[in-house]
């Protein structure tokens, strides 16, 4: 894969969540820009916040809003609150 290919391969985290707003599970997307100009640049600044230049780094920033949102006892957050 060439650099210029590699610069339009994003990572998208996205995140099953139920009616409590409890984290059930999350996955991993790749998506190539140049395949998608017309979102491109709309995803490029979400960089960081759900989208990703690596796949490792979709995991990593996955796991610790997984794990920190997940035990939410229902008051609708998305995070327990009152664990905060």
């Amino acid at each position: 894969m060439s650099k210029t290919s590699e610069a339009n391969i994003v990572w998208i985290v996205s995140f099953q969540i139920d009616e409590t707003g409890r984290f059930l599970d999350y996955e991993i997307d790749q998506l190539d820009l140049h395949d998608h100009p017309e979102v491109g640049a709309k995803l490029t600044t979400l960089i960081g916040k759900g989208v990703f230049t690596s796949a490792e780094e979709a995991k990593v920033w996955a796991e610790k809003q997984f794990a920190s949102r997940s035990g939410c006892s229902g008051c609708g957050c998305g995070g327990c609150c009152h664990e905060k």
